[in-house]
C-alpha cells in the first residue's frame, strides 16, 4: 500500500465515520534532489491537504503530516500514543519502524502493529493476523477480517 492509497483510503473512513480518528504521517525527507522523490513529495501533500480542507475544522485536522525528523525518543512517545501503527511498503522494508512500534508499547495498554505482508516483520505472522496481502487492498477502505493480535505478543509462539 502506498502512502497516497493510505490517504485515499483514510478519506473513505472519514466520509463514513467522520472526525472518528486522526493520522499521523511522518515522512523525513530522503533523496530530496531527486525529481522523482520531489514530485511525489508534492503530490502526497495535495493528497493530504485535500482530505483536511474537505473533513477538517477550524479545531481538528484528519491527517497530520510532516517532513521533520525525530529523536529516538520522541518517536518512542509517538508510537506509544498510538492506537494503531500501520506499516505498509510494497516490498521489504520498515522492519526497525515495525519493531520500535513493538518495542514502545504500553504492556498494560498496547496498540495494535498492522503489516502488509511485504514488511520484514510480516514473517513473524501467520495468515489469521492483520497482515494486509493484495496490493488493491487498503486498510480504512476493507477492514481485515482477520484477528489482529496485540503487539505485546507479537512474535510470541
Amino acid at each position: 500500500m502506498t502512502a497516497d492509497q493510505r490517504v485515499e483510503g483514510f478519506k473513505e473512513l472519514l466520509k463514513k465515520e467522520p472526525q472518528s480518528i486522526q493520522l499521523l504521517q511522518i515522512a523525513p525527507s530522503s533523496r530530496a534532489d531527486v525529481d522523482e522523490y520531489q514530485k511525489y513529495k508534492e503530490d502526497m501533500e495535495n493528497a493530504i491537504n485535500h482530505v483536511n480542507n474537505d473533513h477538517g475544522t477550524d479545531e481538528w485536522r484528519p491527517i497530520h503530516y510532516t517532513n521533520s525528523s525525530f529523536s529516538q525518543a520522541a518517536l518512542a512517545r509517538l508510537y506509544r500514543e498510538a492506537h494503531v501503527g500501520v506499516v505498509t511498503p510494497l516490498r521489504d522494508g520498515m522492519n526497525l519502524v515495525a519493531r520500535e512500534y513493538v518495542a514502545a508499547q504500553d504492556p498494560k495498554d498496547p496498540g495494535v502493529l498492522v503489516l502488509s505482508k511485504f514488511a520484514g516483520p510480516a514473517e513473524d505472522f501467520n495468515e489469521e493476523e492483520a497482515l494486509l496481502g493484495k496490493k488493491s487492498q487498503t486498510l480504512f477502505q476493507e477492514r481485515p477480517t482477520c484477528r489482529l493480535r496485540s503487539v505485546s505478543s507479537a512474535g510470541d509462539p
